[in-house]
């Protein structure tokens, strides 16, 4: 990736807000009220996930110059609005789908063992002195938590509109992954 150095003073200020965003999606992730609903529970639990990815990246368009992070970054915003409205939709009219404690416990406990594993990833990625770089790895760390969360639900029975925006979003998600893999070979 080509390197656009950045003041230190950037530098810092960026870490910290994207500090500060994984923090509160960590909380928002994780504190949500469990019910008997694996399709309800995925949706609370999700949407914070999407909005930090679009809060990291109004993050980094503020420090950047760097046309191909600018550009992955207005898509990224650009498809989590999307998936945000339609999955609060699907919250507002799912109906029976229900599911029994077992799987609900089962569910739950992966969904909390994947989201912590992706948390600490994020926390622990090396940081550098470029900024582009930083974003790229953690947006990477961020999508392939985001997978291996959305491939836990779709081992259950949810409402069939959510699955379809799942699987459609684990193909986006392994695509933008990909692509920012790309960006860091330049």
């Amino acid at each position: 990736m080509r390197e656009y150095k950045f003041q230190n003073y950037n530098g810092l200020k960026y870490s910290y807000q994207f500090d500060q965003i994984l923090c509160n999606m960590a909380l928002e992730m994780v504190t949500q009220n469990i019910t008997n609903s694996i399709t309800v529970n995925f949706i609370k639990e999700i949407i914070p996930h999407n909005l930090a990815a679009m809060y990291m990246c109004q993050n980094i368009s503020v420090y950047t110059n760097y046309p191909a992070i600018i550009g992955i970054s207005e898509s990224i915003v650009k498809t989590q609005k999307d998936m945000i409205e339609k999955m609060k939709e699907i919250l507002k009219t799912t109906k029976g789908y229900i599911n029994s404690s077992q799987n609900v416990n089962m569910y739950i406990g992966q969904y909390f063992k994947l989201t912590q594993n992706m948390i600490n990833n994020m926390k622990n990625v090396a940081r550098n002195q470029n900024i582009n770089l930083d974003f790229t790895n953690q947006m990477i760390l961020h999508y392939e938590g985001g997978i291996e969360i959305e491939n836990n639900v779709l081992k259950y029975y949810i409402d069939p509109r959510l699955k379809k925006i799942v699987e459609d979003n684990i193909l986006l998600q392994k695509r933008m992954v990909e692509e920012m893999r790309n960006l860091e070979k330049m």
